[in-house]
């Protein structure tokens, strides 16, 4: 006789249990994961459902023998996914597309880098799934991947995409996905270029699943010690006070280890179609791994010196609950104030959320010396229509965070008194909207002030000092900019490298704006340049520090912003 179907009924009761621990719910848990087991999977729906309720199960244990449970029943799931997609129902196959599950298929448009990064570490499993820009425009495109003479050949030719790759590559063992790859390393220019370039060309990858890939299924972080949850979740935190505890040192980390991270935050974010800087650009030498207790591991990710920012530092994170990644986001850090986020994954909300976010908070705040915290308009549902619905706003506003401005300051408190008081009230959408429109502060340090740390601000003030100066010539404006900053500093450029001399002409017409620079102690310029060599090729970590160091930097870019007009006067030779 055959069995019958697993349902999303039972699927509901399974998960619905999970979030609760003791007494009669470990008798509970165990005897729905028996039912469940003994229900065939019959489609793609209730197989993914399934899959990312056993998911919260692992990362949220009771017992081992509820975690065996469900680890076997997550190997079956897997099973009937592979059954799936080498089946002869193709309909169950392109349902399992963008699923994340193991033995499906991730069709994906991504970055040169990471694309690069996938066929190194999946070739043979990651193909060239289409391009949809314009023809012309991707032919016209790939041709300055060839040398001069081959370019003026091809140039007049009017061939098809598919026809031109063949004619290119000829007989070599090159998928036409590593071939055009491989032009586009040898087109001469920027990094920003080249990936303008690869994004024009509306690439699209198709990344085949198996059990060695980092899927939803499968991706786990380094082994530990498992927690197992004995009792409620912690559904209330106190944020400031967890916030305020130091944190243990980071755990030691062998290179395969740190390399690992790194590909499992590259992995995670793939099955969700996501991509972000700091875990595609991550300077494999320094991840850190921190163990935040009840089975809560946090992976800090720097980038490379070549995708560092000029102002800001963006250190990327991924969070592990036993081992499996339940969210990930990242910091914005500039002098002591840190613009951030969290992106807890579906599977896992209705958890710990609250403690886990928190928990980040504190990383950062004891890691970076941070002392302001700042949520941006689009977490909370600016423009962004999942923010408004999930209630994004009140989430942060329990944890401390209160609107920037005091108009919407005094409408939160109106409504939260509602909410408390009125067990069925919800905020509309309308209110959700306006909340939306401010940051949110959690400021551990409310006496003192910090730069600006609106990048926009920084970018305005530049572009006035260019116009006003330099007649808005700033090939002009970097080249006499970095003459000036070189002479202020008494240093020579003969003493930088290559990469260092390009953040100097970065920041250039920012810093020579500063007034009486050359006036500066000679501590206080060797300061700036010791800020300048490990920003761009030491570590991201300690330029942080050394920048919330300097004093007399920090007080003239102050000064600098709050009077504009000051700029003018250090370039008043072009004037």
């Amino acid at each position: 006789m055959e069995s019958s179907g697993l349902t999303y009924d039972l699927i509901k009761k399974i998960r619905a249990a999970s979030a609760y621990f003791g007494n009669h719910h470990t008798d509970e848990k165990k005897q729905l994961l028996l039912q469940a087991g003994k229900c065939k999977i019959k489609n793609v729906s209730t197989l993914v459902a399934y899959h990312d309720c056993l998911l919260f199960l692992l990362a949220y244990p009771e017992t081992k023998e509820l975690l065996h449970m469900a680890r076997n029943e997550l190997l079956r799931v897997g099973m009937v996914s592979k059954k799936f997609s080498s089946g002869v129902n193709k309909r169950n196959s392109i349902q399992l597309v963008n699923t994340g599950v193991v033995w499906s298929k991730i069709q994906v448009s991504f970055s040169y880098d990471l694309i690069k990064w996938l066929i190194h570490e999946y070739r043979g499993r990651v193909q060239l799934f289409s391009i949809d820009a314009n023809p012309e425009t991707v032919r016209n495109i790939i041709l300055h991947g060839l040398t001069d003479i081959e370019y003026e050949s091809w140039l007049s030719k009017k061939l098809s995409i598919q026809k031109c790759i063949q004619h290119l590559k000829k007989d070599n063992n090159l998928s036409d996905l590593e071939f055009l790859l491989l032009l586009f390393e040898n087109i001469n220019c920027t990094n920003r270029i080249r990936d303008t370039l690869f994004e024009s060309l509306e690439l699209f990858v198709q990344w085949s699943l198996d059990e060695d890939s980092p899927s939803k299924t499968f991706a786990r972080s380094l082994k530990r010690n498992l927690f197992f949850h004995k009792s409620a979740l912690y559904r209330k935190v106190n944020s400031t006070r967890l916030i305020n505890q130091p944190i243990a040192k980071s755990s030691i980390l062998s290179s395969a280890e740190k390399k690992h991270l790194i590909t499992i935050a590259r992995g995670i974010l793939s099955m969700f179609l996501r991509e972000t800087d700091p875990v595609t650009y991550a300077d494999a030498d320094r991840v850190e791994l921190y163990d935040m207790k009840r089975g809560i591991d946090v992976a800090l990710y720097p980038m490379i010196s070549a995708r560092r920012l000029s102002l800001e530092s963006y250190i990327g994170y991924q969070s592990f609950k036993n081992q499996i990644p339940v969210a990930y986001g990242g910091g914005w850090i500039f002098e002591y104030s840190c613009k951030i986020g969290i992106n807890i994954f579906e599977a896992f909300r209705g958890g710990e959320s609250a403690y886990l976010f928190s928990q980040i908070l504190r990383l950062y705040r004891w890691r970076f010396n941070i002392k302001q915290f700042v949520i941006e308009p689009y977490q909370l549902g600016k423009n962004n229509l999942e923010g408004l619905q999930s209630g994004a706003f009140w989430f942060y506003y329990r944890l401390g965070f209160l609107p920037e401005n005091g108009e919407l300051k005094l409408l939160a408190e109106k409504e939260f008194i509602k909410i408390t008081e009125i067990k069925t009230y919800r905020s509309s959408i309308e209110v959700m909207k306006r909340l939306a429109d401010s940051n949110m502060i959690l400021d551990l340090d409310p006496n003192n002030s910090f730069l600006n740390q609106d990048v926009s601000k920084w970018s305005n003030l530049i572009t006035y000092i260019i116009n006003t100066c330099f007649n808005g010539n700033r090939r002009q404006a970097e080249e006499y900019s970095m003459k000036l900053l070189i002479d202020n500093l008494d240093t020579k450029p003969v003493n930088w490298n290559r990469s260092e001399h390009s953040l100097m002409k970065n920041l250039s017409v920012l810093l020579a704006s500063v007034p009486h620079l050359n006036k500066w102690t000679l501590k206080d310029k060797q300061k700036l340049l010791k800020w300048l060599q490990a920003k761009e090729n030491g570590s991201e970590m300690e330029s942080i520090q050394l920048f919330q160091k300097h004093k007399m930097l920090i007080n003239s870019l102050r000064n600098l912003m709050e009077n504009p007009v000051k700029a003018i006067s250090s370039h008043s030779a072009m004037v």
